[in-house]
């Protein structure tokens, strides 16, 4: 033992075979895996857990070496370390396919399928959600929505470990499910219909039906999905608004994976299904509008509020503008409000605000100096901003098209109006800031029981 101990941290190429070795072993067990069931997984996630020690003992032989100023070997200690990196990439990538193989050979997928049954009492729910582990040491779950008839329709991939589903009854009779509550980052929610037997997905503000024969989700934008199924993606546009659809929604418990059914009151995740908007103080002068917030999926959504009552929303962060968001003043009398944190000019948002007319502007900026930076309008009433504008023509004697899509109240709205940004920014003066709120649902000490 005293042997190995000294070949792996006092030679040079010790922590290199060391690290080479177990990745060996951690690329063999995820290959075999899959027929092997919890067995396999169990056995990839020691293999994992290995090659990370291997990695830790490679630094504190390179720790080793320097201490005892044993240059040329923690020279040689380096580089080999690089090298191992190189292979563990391709490694990886043999190990990926050949896992891929045996699972197409084997039949047999990628693990054991754990099913959630509702609960023992039928009149309780009508439907199950059944969870197929989708990787073998990654907390990611494919969950499935599993009506009596039999009929499965597959939802969105779980990345944050198999937690409960809280479910309401609407007052249509629907059930609504929200999944994601531990991060709210990764939130995902449906509405199931057990008479017609389908399940739609809520993007942003707009409900898509989930197409028939689903076996996942793979991906969701403003109003669209896509989905895995047998013959291949379908994708789905459109749907119902969300509007008013979650009001007067009954809390009736959570789903866990173990099949169990937890009967519940109240509604205790209301804040985090409805965030309520809040005020931003602004740190500084005063203005004839304010700038509300409100947290909802790891975003921190924004709007201005006009002093006639208007609301025209800005759009999102990612919960990282801890800088707040800074107002000047313009030379014509508007406003020019941008993310006070994105020291990159290029990549930060920023708005132009004329508060007499209230309307609201927002930057498209030109990253390839073909069309110059513009001045595109957010069209009136929009309760949420895509982010997407697109541009067309301008080259060639063709004409400038703008376009920028946002929901209203009303539904969905494009707008088309622009102008050149130009000087319009210069001898701007400040004015103050705007402090974002400490509104994340997790700091407050919510105590959620995973079971």
């Amino acid at each position: 033992m005293k042997k190995i101990v000294k070949f792996v941290f006092e030679t040079a190429y010790g922590p290199f075979v060391a690290w080479c070795c177990t990745a060996l072993l951690l690329f063999a067990a995820y290959a075999i895996s899959p027929p092997l069931g919890r067995f396999g997984t169990a056995m990839v996630n020691m293999m994992f857990v290995v090659q990370v020690l291997a990695a830790i003992a490679w630094l504190i032989a390179l720790f080793i070496s320097l201490n005892e100023r044993e240059w040329l070997r923690a020279l040689g200690q380096f580089f080999l370390g690089i090298a191992g990196l190189f292979l563990f990439g391709f490694g990886l990538v043999f190990a990926f396919v050949a896992h891929d193989v045996v699972a197409y050979a084997t039949s047999s997928g990628y693990a054991e399928v754990k099913s959630a049954s509702v609960t023992n009492d039928a009149s309780a729910l009508e439907f199950a959600v059944e969870y197929r582990p989708a990787h073998p040491f990654l907390a990611e779950y494919d969950k499935t929505i599993v009506f009596k008839s039999g009929k499965r329709i597959g939802v969105w991939i779980d990345t944050g470990g198999a937690g409960p589903f809280a479910v309401y009854r609407l007052p249509t009779g629907e059930y609504y499910l929200v999944d994601g509550l531990e991060h709210d980052f990764i939130r995902s929610d449906y509405r199931v219909n057990v008479t017609n037997e389908m399940v739609e997905m809520m993007c942003d503000e707009t409900w898509v039906n989930i197409p028939e024969g689903a076996l996942k989700v793979d991906s969701r934008a403003n109003d669209s999905i896509t989905a895995k199924t047998a013959d291949g993606e379908k994708r789905a546009d459109g749907g119902a608004p969300v509007g008013d659809s979650l009001k007067g929604r009954s809390y009736l418990g959570l789903l866990y994976p173990s099949g169990r059914f937890e009967p519940g009151e109240g509604d205790p995740f209301a804040d985090i299904i409805e965030p309520q908007w809040n005020p931003i103080k602004l740190a500084g002068g005063e203005v004839p509008f304010s700038l509300e917030c409100r947290r909802l999926k790891g975003s921190r959504h924004y709007r201005l509020v006009f002093a006639s009552g208007a609301r025209i929303a800005l759009g999102s962060d990612s919960c990282t503008g801890d800088e707040g968001y800074s107002l000047y003043a313009l030379e014509d009398g508007g406003y020019h409000l941008f993310n006070a944190g994105q020291k990159d000019i290029s990549w930060r948002k920023e708005w132009r605000i004329n508060a007499t007319d209230e309307s609201v502007e927002v930057m498209f900026k030109d990253h390839w100096n073909k069309y110059g930076d513009l001045w595109v309008k957010i069209p009136s009433g929009a309760t949420s901003v895509d982010g997407g504008i697109r541009i067309r023509g301008g080259e060639n004697g063709n004409p400038l098209s703008v376009s920028i899509n946002v929901n209203t109240e009303g539904g969905k709205v494009t707008g088309h109006e622009f102008t050149p940004v130009g000087e319009t920014l210069e001898n701007e003066m400040l004015i103050g800031t705007f402090l974002p709120p400490d509104d994340d649902p997790r700091s407050k000490g919510r105590k959620r029981e995973r079971k």
